[in-house]
């Protein structure tokens, strides 16, 4: 009982540390030759139990 009192406690300081860490590192990345930073948004839908997705892609 311990030992998963244990590892969700890791589990829990993994989730809280892992954001902040990707923060610093992807801060420090900016330098010269950087460039700018490109979003792609994708929609997927599909109707019914069987039916077939779709999907678009929108890069900006």
């Amino acid at each position: 009982m311990a030992e998963a009192l244990w590892a969700t406690v890791a589990l829990i300081a993994a989730g809280t540390l892992a954001p902040l860490l990707l923060r610093a590192t992807r801060s420090r990345g900016g330098g010269r030759g950087a460039g700018p930073v490109q979003h792609i948004t994708q929609n997927i839908s599909a109707t019914g139990m069987f039916g077939r997705a779709t999907g678009t892609l929108n890069n900006r």
